[in-house]
C-alpha cells in the first residue's frame, strides 16, 4: 500500500488508513456552525469517513 499526501484532486486523507481520498469519492457536504464537514468513501477501507 502506497500512502501519499492529498493533492489538488483529493478531498483529504482517510483518518483510518491515511490513504488519499479522491474527489470522485465525495458523498455529501454540510456545515456544523461555521465548520464545513463532508463524508466520502475510502476505497482502501471501504468505509464512509470524514476526510482530514
Amino acid at each position: 500500500m502506497t500512502l501519499r499526501a492529498p493533492g489538488d484532486d483529493a478531498l483529504g486523507a482517510c483518518p483510518r488508513c491515511g490513504r488519499s481520498i479522491p474527489r470522485a469519492s465525495h458523498l455529501i457536504s454540510y456545515r456544523d456552525g461555521d465548520w464545513p464537514l463532508m463524508f466520502a468513501t475510502c476505497r482502501e477501507c471501504d468505509e464512509v469517513v470524514h476526510p482530514r
